[in-house]
């Protein structure tokens, strides 16, 4: 497996990974529920929550991966950017709740509000054992 597929499978396999936009001047952060589809990520808001706002604001945002016992490569991103998805909504929820079948109740009080959105970057940067390597996408 190369590096670029192995930090998209820790992307993936990650519980959850941490957002951070900006509010304003200030950095805003907050951990999602997430997949990987191809070379982006893609991820479930409410529409009327905040963060939206700061997407619209500014579209430039970076994340990384939790830590997690079954995920030994870290992962994080400071060039990405965040725009509504090109995915089927339904299919998304469908693949949310497979991977984490709690999800089904952060969904459900999303209701009608349910919006998606991709995360796209150029690069991430994979770091296991104090060793660091810039993955070019």
């Amino acid at each position: 497996m190369s590096t670029k597929e192995q930090a998209l499978q820790a992307i993936a396999d990650s519980p959850f990974i941490m957002l951070a936009s900006a509010d304003g001047d200030q950095p805003c952060i907050r951990m999602i529920d997430h997949l990987v589809y191809g070379d982006k990520v893609v991820f479930i808001a409410n529409g009327k929550s905040a963060k939206i706002a700061q997407f619209e604001a500014n579209n430039k945002v970076a994340f990384a991966t939790v830590p997690s016992p079954n995920v030994q490569l870290e992962v994080r991103c400071n060039q990405a950017v965040v725009t509504p998805s090109t995915e089927d909504l339904e299919e998304l929820k469908g693949k949310l709740v497979q991977k984490r079948e709690s999800a089904v109740h952060m969904l459900r009080g999303f209701g009608e509000n349910a919006v998606a959105f991709d995360i796209t970057f150029p690069s991430l940067l994979a770091s296991e054992r104090g060793r660091e390597e810039v993955i070019e996408l």
